[in-house]
């Protein structure tokens, strides 16, 4: 597992025409784990939104798996990812070798 520091200063999930903050806990494979304020519908299409030094932006589309209260207005919700939009490119040296030794372990 991957999990992800404070690089992203920003990071937000969009469902519907809402988004609202969040923090990124990890990302393994195609999935991605986020702690948020609110639930959000299994099955509901999402877009996880990483903003980065710089104003550069990196969003990650997918479906909800589960999203799971884990204290007083915390939920946690795993993402099925379906892709990478934006700047993939500082997602990718975000992650650098760590992303690539889980892949081929």
């Amino acid at each position: 597992m991957i999990c992800i520091g404070s690089a992203p200063f920003r990071v937000e999930i969009e469902s519907g025409v809402e988004s609202r903050p969040a923090e990124a806990v990890a990302v393994y494979g195609q999935w991605i784990a986020v702690r948020g304020d609110r639930p959000v519908r299994r099955h509901d299409p999402v877009r996880i939104h990483l903003h980065w030094d710089g104003g550069a932006v990196t969003t990650l589309p997918g479906l909800v798996r589960t999203s799971t209260p884990v204290g007083l207005a915390v939920h946690l919700t795993h993402v099925d990812l379906h892709g990478v939009e934006g700047d993939w490119a500082t997602f990718l040296r975000y992650l650098g070798t760590r992303f690539a030794a889980t892949a081929v372990a």
